[in-house]
């Protein structure tokens, strides 16, 4: 097809040289533009399909605005940039809670990541680099709830106090149940220096053994 119109390409420029004025080349001139149009989109259409197939959104979204500076109406193009700037979307967010896992530790982000899985499954897409990033969101989401055991060993003369969360006091041994997120315990006693120990919990510890003297 793309040579047939290459042929038709070159007898209508030798059309235009003998007849330059006559009304059948400009009708010629129209039909061959059109084909060649057609022949266009259809093969980026190809292209779209197999990308598809392979995950390759960013692509897609730049093929479909390829198709559209060609027609600016075609229906195809129109409703399939619409998913493909959707599903970059998705990707972009998925991605951003996945490499920060502990962002979903607070309450803001954990709706918001909760609410982007809801889009995502009214979408109805079938891709597998997006459900596996969905697995890993849903893990991290259910992590995010669950607590850490963190035993603390002391010597009941410092006084130990967890920055923002509270006062743990004077003890030999506590006992504490915290979030995953980065925590400072500070220790203090007279006549001594005091003391600050960092502490990041990541999702999924069960258990964590400090000694603050």
């Amino acid at each position: 097809k793309i040579n047939k119109i290459n042929m038709a390409k070159k007898n209508l420029l030798l059309a235009e040289k003998i007849y330059p004025k006559k009304q059948i080349v400009f009708s010629l001139r129209k039909d061959i533009n059109n084909l060649d149009k057609k022949n266009k989109i259809y093969l980026l259409k190809n292209e779209i399909n197999k990308m598809i197939s392979n995950d390759k959104w960013e692509n897609i979204e730049k093929k479909y605005n390829e198709i559209l500076i060609l027609d600016n109406t075609n229906y195809f193009a129109v409703e399939g940039l619409k998913v493909a700037k959707k599903v970059n979307n998705f990707f972009y967010n998925l991605n951003k809670f996945n490499k920060e896992p502990l962002l979903l530790t607070r309450n803001e982000p954990f709706e918001e990541a909760g609410l982007l899985l809801k889009k995502i499954n009214s979408l109805n897409i079938k891709s597998r680099e997006l459900s596996k990033k969905i697995l890993i969101l849903k893990n991290n989401l259910n992590l995010a709830n669950k607590t850490t055991t963190v035993y603390i060993k002391s010597d009941n003369n410092t006084h130990i106090i967890l920055r923002k969360i509270g006062v743990v006091g004077k003890t030999y041994s506590k006992t504490l149940k915290l979030k995953a997120g980065k925590y400072i315990f500070e220790g203090k006693r007279g006549g001594y220096k005091t003391i600050l120990l960092e502490k990041m919990i990541k999702l999924g510890e069960k258990q964590i053994n400090l000694e603050v003297i």
